[in-house]
């Protein structure tokens, strides 16, 4: 756990990912929506989804209703993507 103490103390819950990887990802997986972009107003939580989705949530307190919201769109059929820090 030592290896993500960061994500529980940083100042800001948002982390982006680089393009690069992003743009990899996307080649693969052809995503439609991403619910969670960073530094938005939209509430990801509380739209639909897409069918392809890429998701970087914000970390922090509130992550369990992210894996919450994500394993609902995953039941309905929705395909999920995400990146993580290392």
């Amino acid at each position: 756990m030592q290896k993500f103490k960061g994500l529980m103390t940083s100042l800001s819950p948002h982390w982006a990912t680089p393009k690069w990887l992003y743009e990899e990802l996307n080649k693969e997986f052809n995503f439609d929506f991403d619910p969670c972009p960073l530094h938005s107003n939209q509430d990801g939580l509380n739209i639909s989804w897409g069918k392809r989705n890429f998701i970087n949530p914000p970390y922090g307190k509130e992550i369990s209703k992210w894996i919450k919201k994500a394993y609902e769109v995953a039941q309905g059929g929705g395909s999920l993507c995400s990146s993580y820090p290392k």
